[in-house]
This record gives structure tokens, C-alpha cells and sequence, in this order.
């Protein structure tokens, strides 16, 4: 039985598949495919892999039992690239950010993820997207995500409203962006929306 957790694509177009799986003696194992190369990690190795991304080791190898080739990751100071086998592809790190999210819940069982009633097979719950995470947490990945790709300001103000609108101050959240998109639509095409 296996699951897709989530696809991630890169600038060109390449595809990595992270699936769910239940292996030997009924383990709970992660896939991740890029084309036809593939490497199973078990749930522990999982566990490490998580712990390694979070803090942000710029290269990480690991020792892989089942799969095609090797797995590697390394950070270039601009983006993460996924080696597995003779492939690779590159996740920015707001897409660590969301895969390392999409792996803790799975590893949890946490909101984003369920067991079935033989609690073997994981299902990607369709609300996966609001996964609980720390508020500050949150604020310090925004931040990052917007200095890093160098977003302007009243664009960076329409991302910060429609993200905080939930945990925030609701419908006033959204009328901000509005107002936001208004003032942008002014001021890049001379025209009101």
C-alpha cells in the first residue's frame, strides 16, 4: 500500500514524488522519486534526515539500503539539491520548509495525515496545507521567504495579509491585501482593478 504525499517541481520542470509506503514487518517507509531513480528511507532514517534539514547542515548523505542509487542533499547558499542516483533537482528553501512540514505530520500522524483503521496506510488529508506550526515559526519562514526573493514591498504586504488572515484578524486581513492589490494595480498599470 502506498500513498503520494506530495510532488515538488523545480525551475526545470523536474518532478520529486515523495510516497508513503508500508514495508517489511509492516514499517512505515518515505519513497523519493525523481524520474526512474528512487530511494527508500525507513522511518528512523526519516527521523534523522528531518533533524539534518532543520539544522541546516549544507550537506547530507544517506546511507540508503533500498533503492536505485545514492541520496544526497546539499545547499548552494541559493536552493537544496536532491541527488538520488545520476539525478537532481532543486527545492528553494520555502519547498524544504513545506516538505519538512508534510514529513514530521506523516512521522506524527499529526493533522495532514491519517491512519487507517489498520493504521498501516497514511492518506494525504485534503487540508494538508494548514499543518499546526509554531506562529513565530511561521513569521521567521515569511520573512526569510520574502528577503530571500527579494519581494517588493507592497506585494510582500499582500503575501503577509492573505497568510495571517486565519490566525489574525479575519476578514479585516483580507481587506488590507485588497487594498493592497488596489494600490499596486495603480501604481504597475495605471489602472483600479
Amino acid at each position: 500500500m502506498s500513498n503520494r504525499l506530495a510532488d515538488f517541481i523545480d525551475e526545470t520542470n523536474k518532478i520529486l514524488n515523495i510516497t508513503a509506503y508500508v514495508g517489511e514487518n509492516w514499517k512505515r517507509n518515505i519513497q523519493f522519486t525523481i524520474d526512474d531513480e528512487y530511494v527508500c528511507l525507513t522511518e528512523e532514517q526519516t527521523k534523522n534526515l528531518l533533524t539534518l534539514l532543520k539544522n541546516n547542515n549544507t550537506k547530507i548523505a544517506v546511507p540508503i539500503k533500498e533503492g536505485t542509487g545514492s541520496f544526497m542533499i546539499v545547499w548552494n547558499k541559493v536552493n537544496y539539491r536532491f541527488d538520488i542516483g545520476t539525478k537532481s533537482i532543486y527545492l528553494t528553501p520555502f519547498q524544504i520548509d513545506v516538505l519538512l512540514r508534510i514529513l514530521q505530520c506523516r512521522l506524527e500522524n499529526r493533522k495532514g495525515f491519517r491512519a487507517t483503521d489498520s493504521d498501516l496506510e497514511l492518506q494525504v488529508h485534503p487540508d494538508y496545507t494548514e499543518l499546526p506550526i509554531n506562529k513565530s515559526e511561521f513569521e521567521d519562514q515569511l520573512i526569510k521567504f520574502i528577503h530571500q526573493n527579494n519581494i517588493p514591498f507592497i506585494e510582500a504586504n499582500i503575501i503577509r495579509c492573505i497568510c495571517y488572515h486565519r490566525k489574525n484578524n479575519g476578514i479585516e486581513d483580507l481587506r488590507k491585501a485588497k487594498h493592497y492589490l488596489e494600490i499596486l494595480a495603480e501604481f504597475e498599470y495605471g489602472e483600479k482593478l
